[in-house]
């Protein structure tokens, strides 16, 4: 299996284990049910490890899609640096998860500070996770990007175009003018070949 297909298989996985493991800890931590607790913490631990093969797989991702028909390299840019915060912010839930993990367990005095710090955390990174996968379909599903990102690329292909329609005109008025020319000399050579032919004959 190769890197895109790896990215491909896997991208939806950390945006399934964030929006998961978010009512489930919600839950949990409001209603002091441990065992959901831990379930949504797993969860976000899951979630920053599948986060990393998605992320690396990323570059050979591009490479294969990049020069498709309809691909945009503006997208990919979008789609590229979003995905470098929400792999910042999904380790970091990963870890802090972890160790929140621990402190409930060992019932370490951290747990009441870090228990509401894992939840501001989740609501950051599951929004970033979200965003980077929403650019990233943007990429191949047409339907779906916004109307700024799809004017941007229309604009683009209009400019081309009309680039293209320029040059097209110049070329078509350069060649009609050059023949115009060379009829306007052939008809002063007929012109001067008349004469003389008539100058001939009054000889």
């Amino acid at each position: 299996m190769d890197a895109a297909s790896l990215h491909l298989l896997l991208n939806h996985a950390p945006v399934f284990f964030v929006l998961s493991g978010i009512p489930l800890f919600l839950y949990g931590y409001w209603r002091k049910h441990t065992l959901l607790t831990y379930l949504g913490l797993g969860f976000f631990v899951l979630g920053a490890i599948f986060t990393l093969p998605v992320y690396f797989s990323g570059e050979e991702t591009e490479e294969a899609v990049e020069h498709l028909p309809g691909v945009l390299e503006s997208l990919i840019k979008d789609h590229e640096e979003m995905a470098e915060r929400a792999l910042f912010f999904m380790e970091a839930l990963g870890l802090g998860s972890l160790i929140t993990g621990f402190s409930l367990y060992y019932q370490w005095a951290a747990k009441r500070f870090l228990l509401p710090v894992i939840m501001l955390l989740s609501f950051v990174a599951g929004l970033f996770i979200v965003q980077t996968a929403h650019l990233g379909g943007q990429i191949r599903h047409t339907e779906i990007r916004s109307v700024a990102g799809a004017g941007k690329g229309e604009t683009s292909t209009q400019g081309e175009t009309q680039v293209d329609t320029q040059v097209d005109t110049q070329g078509a008025a350069n060649t009609q003018a050059s023949k115009s020319g060379e009829g306007h000399e052939e008809n002063e050579r007929n012109e001067a070949q008349e004469r003389n032919n008539e100058g001939k004959d009054n000889d």
